[in-house]
């Protein structure tokens, strides 16, 4: 597990967060516990990502919204 300490670049936290979604969807709060990293910090990542068509978010609500990542298949 990484230290709590660690310093990440915005590629690499990024990268965690697409392979996060590997499995499957997760709202904002359980990727940044899987990616150990600070929920704003991911919640800005998540947007670039939804931007660079890397992830998409796939249910929302007003409170909560899941985020799903994108697979190069036709049919997605």
């Amino acid at each position: 597990m990484a230290d709590i300490n660690e310093r990440k670049t915005p590629e690499e936290i990024k990268a965690r967060i697409v392979n996060a979604l590997n499995d499957r969807p997760l709202n904002a709060q359980d990727i940044s516990k899987a990616i150990n990293s600070n929920w704003s910090t991911v919640k800005s990542y998540i947007f670039e990502l939804i931007e660079e068509k890397k992830i998409k978010e796939i249910i929302a609500t007003d409170k909560i919204s899941y985020y799903q990542k994108i697979t190069e298949t036709y049919y997605n």
